[in-house]
C-alpha cells in the first residue's frame, strides 16, 4: 500500500437503503448528494458521490485527502465514458476546497458564473398527482 492509502470503488444507487445511506453520511458532512446515482466507498464508508450526466454534481468527504480526489475523478470519469459521456462539466462551488485543484486535475476553468436550481420533493410530488398518468 502506498502511505497507507485505501482503495476506493464505487456503487450505484439502486434502492432506498443506499440513497438514505448516502443522504445520512453526506448530511454528517454537511452536505446534500444532489441528483447522485452513484457513491464512493472507502474502507467500508460512504465518502463521496456524484451523478452520471453531462453536467456532473458530486461531494467528496471534506477531509479527504487530494489523492482520493484525484482517484475519485477518474472513477466518475469512467462511469462517465461508459454512459457516452466524454467530456463531462464538473460543476465546482467557489467555496469549494477542490477548486483550486481543478486545473491540476485537467480541468479548465470555463469562468461562467451560473445558479442552479433543484426541484423540492414536494413539488415534485404535487406534479405527480396532478399526471393524467396518476389517475
Amino acid at each position: 500500500m502506498d502511505g497507507g492509502w485505501i482503495p476506493m470503488k464505487i456503487e450505484q444507487i439502486t434502492s432506498k437503503e443506499q440513497w438514505d445511506a448516502l443522504v445520512d453520511a453526506a448530511g454528517k458532512d454537511n452536505h446534500t448528494p444532489y441528483a447522485a446515482t452513484h457513491y464512493f466507498v472507502q474502507g467500508g464508508e460512504i465518502v463521496g458521490s456524484f451523478n452520471v450526466g453531462l453536467f456532473v454534481n458530486w461531494w467528496l468527504r471534506t477531509d479527504k485527502k487530494f489523492k482520493d480526489t484525484a482517484k475519485a475523478g477518474i472513477l466518475a470519469q469512467r462511469e462517465m465514458k461508459k454512459a457516452g459521456i466524454n467530456n463531462p462539466i464538473f460543476m465546482v462551488s467557489t467555496d469549494s476546497p477542490y477548486l483550486p485543484h481543478m486545473e491540476r486535475l485537467g480541468f479548465v476553468d470555463s469562468e461562467i458564473d451560473f445558479r442552479y436550481f433543484v426541484q423540492t420533493q414536494e413539488f415534485q410530488d404535487v406534479l405527480r398527482k396532478q399526471s393524467p398518468r396518476a389517475a
